[in-house]
C-alpha cells in the first residue's frame, strides 16, 4: 500500500533549518488550482477570532475583577485550577481533530493544538504574559487509511508567574510550561508561534482531515486558508503538493515541494 506522509501542526512535523532570505513567492498559476477544486474562500468557516474565542460564561468568570486584580501568582495558580480542576477532568488528550477554543472547552478535551489554544486563550483573558511554542519532540506517527501523519507537537509557556505550588508541597519558580500529553511533554522553551502561526497550523491539520476522508473541496480550501495565514509555514505547501498530486498537478505539485524546501533552509 502506498501510503501518503502528511505534516500537522499540534500535531505537525515542521521542516527546520537555518535561517536565511525568505525565498520568493510562487506564481499564482502554480500556486492555486481554485477552479480544479470548486474553491470558495466561504468554505472556510473559522476565522482567527472564532480560533481564540472563549465561552461568555467562562470569560465572564476570567474578567472577574476580584481574579484580575490579584497578582500574577494567584492568576497562574486560578489557570492551571481551570485546566486541571475537578471540573476540567485534567483535560485528557485526544488526538486526531482540532476544535475552537470555545469547542474544546464544551468537550473537555483535545489534541495537543486545541489545548495549546484553549490554555492561551485563558492566559490572555487573564492579562498573563504567554506564548505558544512548538516544541521538539519524537517524531509520531499516525496512520489512517491510505495516509501517514507525521506527529509533532506544541504547548504553552507562561512568562514569569512566580512559584507554582504543586500537591506534593513543593514548587517551581520562574516560567511555567503548560503541557498535556506527558508522554512527549517537553519543557523546554520552544519556538514562539504568532496567532496567525497556530492558525495557519490549525488551517492545515483540518485540510489534512478532510483529505484522509477525500473530501478534497474542503481539503484544498483550508490548505489555502493555511498558506494564506502564515506563508512562511512550509508544511502548508508539501501537504498542499500531496492534494495536488492526487488530481494530476504534477508540475505545480513538484514546485510546492521545492518551495517548501526553500522555506526551511
Amino acid at each position: 500500500m502506498l501510503l501518503k506522509a502528511l505534516s500537522i501542526g499540534g500535531c505537525f512535523i515542521v521542516l527546520a533549518g537555518c535561517a536565511a532570505a525568505p525565498p520568493a513567492p510562487l506564481p499564482a498559476d502554480l500556486l492555486w488550482q481554485d477552479q480544479a477544486f470548486k474553491y470558495d474562500a466561504a468554505l472556510v468557516s473559522v476565522g482567527k477570532r472564532d480560533l481564540f474565542q472563549l465561552d461568555a460564561g467562562l470569560l465572564s468568570k476570567l474578567h472577574d475583577s476580584g481574579i484580575q486584580d490579584s497578582s500574577a501568582q494567584y492568576r497562574l495558580h486560578y489557570l492551571v485550577s481551570i485546566l486541571f480542576g475537578p471540573e476540567a477532568k485534567d483535560f485528557p488528550y485526544s488526538a486526531g481533530h482540532s476544535t475552537i477554543a470555545a469547542e474544546t472547552w464544551r468537550r473537555k478535551t483535545g489534541d495537543c493544538l486545541s489545548l495549546t489554544v484553549l490554555s492561551y486563550a485563558l492566559a490572555k483573558a487573564l492579562d498573563m504574559s504567554v506564548q505558544m511554542q512548538e516544541v521538539r519532540v519524537p517524531v509520531v506517527f499516525d496512520r489512517r487509511g491510505n495516509v501517514e501523519f507525521l506527529n509533532r507537537h506544541v504547548n504553552v509557556l507562561v512568562r514569569g508567574a512566580g512559584d507554582l505550588y504543586l500537591i506534593a508541597g513543593s514548587m517551581r519558580s520562574g516560567d511555567v510550561i503548560i503541557d498535556f500529553e506527558p508522554q512527549i511533554a517537553s519543557r523546554r522553551e520552544g519556538l514562539a508561534l504568532s496567532d496567525d502561526g497556530i492558525l495557519a497550523r490549525f488551517y492545515n491539520n483540518l485540510a489534512a482531515e478532510y483529505l484522509a476522508q477525500d473530501d478534497l473541496t474542503l481539503a484544498y480550501a483550508y490548505f489555502k486558508a493555511a498558506v494564506l495565514a502564515d506563508p512562511g509555514y512550509s508544511p502548508s505547501y508539501s501537504n498542499l503538493a500531496q492534494l495536488y498530486t492526487r488530481k494530476g498537478f504534477l508540475r505545480s505539485a513538484e514546485q510546492l515541494l521545492l518551495h517548501a524546501i526553500a522555506l526551511s533552509d
